[in-house]
């Protein structure tokens, strides 16, 4: 039997992060919907790195995350085809 990883809903959020004293990045993320509260503190992996983020603004659509694996899958399919 495969094994099935357990199904949850995600939300899309801005979130940012403070670089410097006056630079700060931000960009949109796919969160799992526990995290989905403005002002919440949430690590990402960053390729070899871990950094802090801020949800500053949740979004109102809910996709689950059999619908995100899905896409994923198809978008690591195609660079693995089409990349040089």
């Amino acid at each position: 039997m495969a094994n099935k990883r357990k199904k949850y809903f995600l939300k899309q959020c801005k979130i940012s992060r403070k670089l410097g004293e006056n630079v700060s990045a931000s960009k949109t993320s796919w969160l799992p919907e526990k995290f989905c509260k403005v002002g919440q503190l949430v690590t990402l992996k960053d390729e070899s790195h871990r950094n802090v983020w801020t949800v500053q603004k949740v979004g109102e659509e809910r996709v689950s995350s059999e619908n995100i694996d899905d896409v994923s899958n198809e978008h690591r399919d195609h660079r693995k085809t089409t990349d040089i």
